[in-house]
């Protein structure tokens, strides 16, 4: 029954510290606020790594832990030419569906044979964009179709932002007693800056009439200098991406074999092992109990616990995962996403993963 302290500290033997662990984490704590709590009474040579590995494995901390942080951005390259990327997207407005089930295909051939073929569509997830039929229409039309990660809608922030606009300029027109084509058709003719014009100028290198006067010499076609059009897309690019990566961190890449956590609307319960990277960014394809799932890497979280995935038969059900396809760049473009993976390696980080931001210093 004889105790041995180390000063007012308690010295637990190799045969008690699981038991401490237990009751030191019992509510379930942070790893900090658990080394807090277990030196002040207790003391053993490898203490602070015990606990550290004992939050890390515990599943009920692992299940409720905060979403992660948000990345650096990574903004879709520049197009050369309008028309050459295009994003796609359904929405509904006064329980009304636009773009819906299988006119989403007739509504695209719609604007493709006014505008001509895209290179590059991007869309969502919807089932109406990931099935059989669809893929066979952009096989048969040669372009490439490439989706946003599920649950990740922000990876293709233009047409959520275009979607936004529309659905505002619609709720006030509706409000109003206005005509909402009246209402989009001004907004197509409202231009951005002196560079960029009105989209009307950009896609068709015209003003389109409206109700306002306007002289004859305004609506003559005039083409828009793409190469200043492109240099001032790059640019508002490079501040976007200044000031969203001021509050962002890069995560840890994942490699197969890492058992993760995928983040669901009540936290990170589904548990799986990662199988593979897609050649999407930050893309990775997680096998669990329940199927094989497609998700980006801010809604997987790594974690060490002992529970292995249970090797079930491949017969479960599989999330629509996303074909290989190579993008097609352009120099410019080539240069800018190369740089910014050097860039991504120069990077230092913590062992815990936080970003080590250097200081900026006069060069005196």
């Amino acid at each position: 029954n004889e105790l041995n302290f180390k000063r007012d500290k308690v010295v637990i033997p190799t045969a008690l510290r699981a038991d401490m662990l237990k009751a030191v984490h019992q509510p379930h704590l942070g790893g900090e606020a658990s080394k807090r709590r277990a030196r002040e009474v207790l003391f053993w040579p490898s203490i602070d790594r015990d606990i550290k590995k004992m939050v890390k494995s515990c599943s009920v901390c692992n299940r409720n832990r905060n979403q992660q942080p948000r990345e650096t951005l990574k903004p879709h390259p520049v197009p050369s030419r309008p028309w050459e990327r295009i994003g796609v997207d359904l929405f509904t407005f006064h329980q009304r569906n636009y773009l819906i089930t299988s006119a989403v295909i007739s509504k695209l051939k719609s604007q493709m044979a006014r505008h001509g073929i895209p290179d590059v569509l991007i869309s969502g997830n919807d089932p109406q964009f990931c099935c059989k039929q669809f893929k066979e229409f952009s096989q048969k039309w040669e372009f490439i179709h490439v989706t946003s990660s599920p649950v990740y809608p922000q990876s293709n922030g233009g047409v959520e932002r275009a979607v936004q606009t529309a659905k505002t300029l619609m709720k006030k027109a509706f409000d109003s007693g206005e005509d909402p084509y009246m209402s989009l058709l001004n907004h197509r003719n409202t231009p951005r800056d002196s560079v960029f014009g009105s989209p009307a100028q950009r896609l068709m290198s015209r003003r389109t009439k409206t109700i306002l006067p306007v002289t004859e010499e305004l609506l003559v076609p005039q083409v828009v200098s793409p190469e200043k059009v492109q240099d001032r897309l790059q640019h508002y690019k490079h501040l976007q991406k200044k000031a969203y990566d001021k509050k962002s961190q890069n995560l840890l890449a994942l490699k197969k074999g890492d058992m993760v956590r995928i983040q669901e609307e009540k936290g990170f319960l589904k548990k799986g092992i990662v199988v593979e990277e897609t050649n999407y960014p930050r893309s990775y394809q997680v096998k669990t109990s329940s199927g094989i799932f497609w998700r980006n890497r801010r809604h997987l979280l790594k974690v060490e616990e002992l529970e292995e995935i249970s090797e079930e038969s491949d017969d479960v059900a599989v999330e629509i995962l996303p074909q290989r396809v190579q993008l097609p760049l352009n120099n410019k473009q080539d240069c800018t996403i190369a740089n910014d993976a050097e860039h991504d390696k120069q990077l230092t980080y913590t062992r815990s993963g936080r970003l080590v931001r250097k200081p900026d210093r006069l060069n005196l």
